[in-house]
């Protein structure tokens, strides 16, 4: 009786884990070029002269949390450099070595990107 409780809380702690895992650590590629979280859906997009505006909806996201560590990791992975002195508050500036730039900004349950060139 022991084994079968210490197995079934052993499945359920691994399916937790793996729910977890991949709702958190889940990317997509977008048209523009850079990752997203796989949950992020497309909401609106802003055309300017100085650059563009993509504006997504994001379950779960919370500008007091900020932008999720496994997001930002997952950026710099795929070769955006976070820029810690340009960004502040719930606005997060990252760039590549092309001379693009995002500026990330959270919201309640929305991502704003602003891409741009140098």
């Amino acid at each position: 009786m022991k084994k079968m409780v210490t197995i079934a809380g052993l499945l359920i702690v691994l399916i937790a884990g793996y729910l977890y895992a991949n709702r958190t650590y889940s990317f997509k590629m977008s048209e523009e070029g850079f990752p997203l979280p796989a949950s992020a859906v497309f909401k609106n997009k802003i055309i300017r002269s100085e650059g563009n505006i993509y504006l997504y909806t994001w379950p779960g996201l919370h500008q007091t949390d900020g932008l999720p560590g496994s997001y930002r990791r997952h950026l710099e992975k795929q070769g955006w450099n976070y820029l810690r002195d340009q960004s502040e508050g719930a606005s997060f500036i990252f760039a590549k070595s092309d001379g693009t730039v995002l500026n990330v900004s959270v919201y309640e349950e929305e991502l704003s990107i602003f891409q741009s060139r140098l």
